[in-house]
C-alpha cells in the first residue's frame, strides 16, 4: 500500500510541475493574430495593390 501511494504523490507533483509550466508559456489570441498577419506580409513579394 506505501508503494501505491508513493507512486501516486510522484505522479501528482509531476502533473502539478507541468501545469504550472504551461500557464507560464500561454500565447495570447491577439499574440497569434499578429503573428499571422506578419508571416502574411513577409510572404507576399510585390508591392500592396490598395491604393
Amino acid at each position: 500500500m506505501k508503494k501505491t501511494g508513493t507512486g501516486f504523490v510522484a505522479i501528482l507533483a509531476l502533473l502539478c510541475a507541468f501545469s504550472a509550466h504551461a500557464r507560464e508559456t500561454q500565447v495570447t489570441d491577439a499574440s497569434i493574430v499578429n503573428a499571422i498577419i506578419q508571416e502574411s506580409i513577409d510572404s507576399y513579394s510585390g508591392n500592396c495593390p490598395c491604393p
